[in-house]
Formats: C-alpha cells, sequence, structure tokens
C-alpha cells in the first residue's frame, strides 16, 4: 500500500506534462479508505499482540508457580502424581514418582525372576507335556525388561528433563518470545501508525507543490510564446503549444523562465 502512494508520487519527476501531478493525486484518493483499512488493521493487530505481550509478562513474573498450578488442573485420578512429578523437575524438593513406578516395575521383575528360579524344576516337568513352555527364556526376558526401564529411568530424571524445561519456558518463552513481542508492536506502530500517515501527507504535499510547479511552467510557456507571436506579427493568434511557436520565442526573446521556475521549485 506505501508503494501504491509512493511510487506514483516519484513517477511524476518523468512526466513533464502539466496534469501529472493533478492527475495522479485525484488517482490516490481512493486509496483513502483502503489507508484507513490499513490502520484499523495495523491498531486492532497490535492491541492483540499487546494483550499477549501483557499475559505472556504476568504468566513470567513466576513461571514456575504458574506451572504448578496448571499441573494441580490435571484429571482426579493423575492429580497427585502430575503435581508430584511437575515439582519434582520445578523445585526438585520431592521424589519423582515416576522413578517410584520404575522402581516398582523392578521390584515385580526380581519376584518374578526369583519365582522361576524357585520353580525352574516344575516348570520343565510341564515343558515335557507343553514343549513351547521349554523355549520360555524367562531370564532373557528380564533383562532386556531391566535393560528398557534402565533406559526409562535416564529419560525421566531430572538431568535430561530441566535442560528442555528451562530452555523452552525461562529462554524461549518467557526471554526470548516476550522480548520479539514487544519489538514487533514497536515495529509495527512504528510503520503502520506513524511512518505511514506521514509518507501518505508528504506524497501528496508534494504532488501538490509538484502541480503548481508544473503549472507555473505552462503559463510561462505560454506568455512566452504569446510574446513571441506578437513581436513576430501582432495579428498571428498566439499557439503556446505548437512546437514553432516555442522555437521562434527562444530565438527571438531568449528567454530563461524555465531556469527561473526550476529555481522556484528548488527554493520550495
Amino acid at each position: 500500500l506505501s508503494l501504491l502512494i509512493v511510487v506514483p508520487a516519484m513517477a511524476t519527476a518523468l512526466i513533464r506534462g502539466h496534469h501529472a501531478a493533478r492527475c495522479m493525486d485525484l488517482s490516490l484518493m481512493p486509496l483513502g479508505f483502503l489507508s484507513m483499512l490499513a490502520l484499523i488493521v495495523v491498531t486492532v493487530i497490535a492491541a492483540g499482540e499487546l494483550a499477549i505481550g501483557i499475559a505472556g509478562s504476568v504468566v513470567c513474573v513466576d513461571v514456575d508457580h504458574t506451572v504448578l498450578e496448571y499441573a494441580r488442573l490435571a484429571p482426579e485420578k493423575q492429580r497427585m502424581d502430575v503435581a508430584q512429578a511437575a515439582r519434582f523437575y520445578v523445585k526438585g524438593d520431592v521424589l519423582n514418582p515416576l522413578e517410584e513406578y520404575i522402581d516398582e516395575a523392578l521390584m515385580y521383575i526380581e519376584a518374578i525372576v526369583d519365582l522361576y528360579n524357585q520353580f525352574k524344576f516344575a516348570v520343565d516337568l510341564i515343558g515335557l507335556s507343553c514343549l513351547p513352555i521349554l523355549h520360555a527364556d524367562v531370564p532373557m526376558v528380564a533383562g532386556n525388561a531391566r535393560t528398557l526401564l534402565a533406559a526409562g529411568r535416564k529419560l525421566v530424571s531430572a538431568a535430561n528433563v530441566w535442560p528442555y524445561y528451562d530452555n523452552l519456558v525461562h529462554k524461549t518463552f518467557c526471554d526470548g518470545m516476550m522480548s520479539s513481542i514487544a519489538f514487533l508492536i514497536i515495529f509495527q506502530a512504528t510503520v503502520g501508525l506513524v511512518l505511514f500517515p506521514i509518507a501518505s501527507f508528504r506524497a501528496h504535499q508534494f504532488l501538490l507543490r509538484r502541480e503548481r510547479w508544473q503549472r507555473a511552467l505552462h503559463e510561462a510557456a505560454s506568455a512566452r510564446a504569446a510574446k513571441c507571436v506578437d513581436v513576430l506579427d501582432p495579428g498571428l493568434e498566439a499557439t503556446p503549444t505548437s512546437a514553432s511557436a516555442s522555437a521562434v520565442c527562444c530565438r527571438c526573446c531568449h528567454c530563461d523562465t524555465d531556469s527561473e521556475t526550476d529555481r522556484e521549485w528548488d527554493d520550495d
């Protein structure tokens, strides 16, 4: 939208017609509605971003406490475990319920292995009548389960979870995102609500000044042509748009009206 306003204003510098600036100015008038609509849209977007920034800033005042409060909103059956796990990862002053579940699973596995070792002779006897039982390798299954549970313990450990939480919540959300929203609001307000109206107003001023300058050039050329025609033939009707009349004027009168008008334009 800014280009639609600025480019036509700059184009008048390449068009020498005395109606060019006026036509450009009139052609930009329908853009007034779009300009007002753009200002309203920018204002609404900036207001929404400001509301998001304020809400995020309130959360980030004590983001750890906010996370713990939201953890208490979990379903009733899992509320205690979720709240305790969140407090373990955020504060570190309680036990991790996930690790407790892993320890409990390991205890069950060890109990199953002990029972298998105690009654292995009975399992072998049963295997004589049911051969697939003899192919059941309970110690191998228990070893795989221990490996999986050990990997799970590393995944749920505070040393593994805390860096992700700290980077995502503290650094990315509270530090990076809030600063980005603040800069975005400032940039949008400056460009959309300050620089854009100034550019529109200055483009209109430029076109008005350009129109006066082009009209002055046209009137000066007309007066010069009429004066030179009167000198050559008082009874001849002046034709300021005629190339021959302008040439005669330049040869006879040696006027410098264009340069004087240019200097007036530069002084303005």
